[in-house]
């Protein structure tokens, strides 16, 4: 992936993962002028089985929506190909990298949230080099008490960020698992991994404020609205749906 000896670029690899999954796994490094560093490295001959996976599920979807009438409703076909789209988008790094630089830019307002920097001089499609970033996972709850962390505030400026990136950007992280968080001194934030993000058109994103906006009044009906907007002009018993809505 680098076309370079590993000893030509970095002073020191760890060769044990700190981190493994189906796709990827990471290992900690020092680059040759001190900076620590993390390679996120795409398991050899991934490829041919992540493709033949999706035929397998490209030809189900086929099935289910040819053969159900109870599933067409839900558009499987349609569902397997944004999902395609999503995870060759995912196998590339660079494509990873690239939204992590987008993200950095679109929340540099906050001074509470990082994303790593990315060293670009070695990543590539198969290749992630990205800072190396030392905190505490956010799921260990107990560590996070033990050293004065203020859950409440982590809290809200996890929501912060999190409204930010969804309603004002259009652009945020679609793989908020604990893993992908780690929390700093002074109740900051560290995001990692933007091999998953999502998107919001300016239409999506009025009708989820829309949508908010009527939870917290409690205005069933102009919720119902929103909904209806959403059934992409399928029928839709009107009443019945207000009448859930309201009850909700």
């Amino acid at each position: 992936s680098l076309g370079l000896r590993l000893e030509e670029c970095f002073r020191e690899v760890d060769e044990l993962p700190v981190g493994t999954a189906s796709m990827a796994q990471v290992h900690r490094a020092v680059t040759l002028s001190g900076e620590e560093v993390v390679l996120k490295i795409r398991k050899p001959g991934i490829e041919a089985k992540i493709e033949a996976d999706l035929r397998l599920m490209r030809k189900i979807a086929e099935i289910a929506e040819a053969q159900s009438p109870e599933m067409r409703r839900y558009q499987p076909v349609e569902i397997m190909q944004e999902f395609e789209r999503s995870l060759t988008r995912e196998l590339d790094f660079s494509v990873e990298a690239r939204n992590a630089d987008r993200m950095r830019e679109n929340l540099r307002e906050l001074d509470f949230i990082k994303v790593p920097k990315i060293y670009w001089q070695w990543t590539s499609e198969d290749l992630n080099v990205q800072e190396f970033i030392r905190g505490i996972p956010s799921k260990k709850i107990d560590e996070i008490d033990a050293t004065g962390g203020d859950r409440k505030q982590i809290a809200r400026r996890g929501a912060r960020a999190i409204w930010k990136m969804m309603l004002e950007d259009g652009f945020f992280h679609a793989d908020p698992h604990p893993g992908n968080f780690i929390i700093l001194p002074g109740n900051r934030i560290a995001m990692l991994d933007f091999g998953m993000v999502g998107r919001l058109t300016p239409t999506r994103r009025d009708q989820l404020i829309r949508l908010i906006r009527c939870v917290l009044m409690q205005e069933s009906e102009n919720a119902t609205m929103v909904l209806v907007e959403w059934t992409g002009g399928r029928y839709v018993n009107r009443e019945a749906l207000n009448a859930e809505v309201s009850s909700l």
